[in-house]
């Protein structure tokens, strides 16, 4: 996936997340979004939801899975906010769901647990760490 030139990252971020809006917008996430509290949230993009086993977004839509859809989302917001150029390798975050989640950074590829960062776009209130896969919080 090649990066965006930063002029059109924003609409570029915002095209290939759109699974992931859709997946926050029912559990009443949007207003806390909008707050002026710093955070980073690590985004899926639609391909990444994609390449999870058929059904699995279908599943986790049902009410009777909120808890669960709510924990995995939750693991991808951290309560900072961390541009790249804090993740450095071998640091621990603490994600909003409780867990934690480990960044590799070698030869300048960012890793979050096993999720490469593929953009990152600054807003107001925190960044956005497009990624290519769905990070899933460790059983607890």
């Amino acid at each position: 996936m090649n990066r965006p030139k930063m002029w059109s990252r924003w609409r570029w971020v915002r095209q290939n997340t759109k699974h992931w809006s859709r997946q926050y917008k029912p559990l009443g996430w949007w207003t806390y979004f909008q707050t002026p509290d710093p955070f980073t949230v690590f985004a899926p993009t639609d391909a990444a939801f994609g390449a999870l086993p058929k059904g699995t977004v279908e599943d986790l839509l049902k009410e009777k899975n909120r808890d669960k859809l709510t924990d995995i989302l939750q693991y991808h917001v951290a309560v900072a906010g961390y541009p790249a150029e804090v993740l450095t390798d071998g640091r621990i975050l603490s994600m909003v769901n409780g867990g934690s989640a480990t960044i590799s950074n070698k030869d300048g590829v960012i890793m979050i647990n096993d999720a490469k960062v593929v953009t990152s776009v600054k807003a107001s209130n925190g960044i956005v760490h497009v990624i290519d896969k769905v990070i899933l919080p460790k059983a607890q």
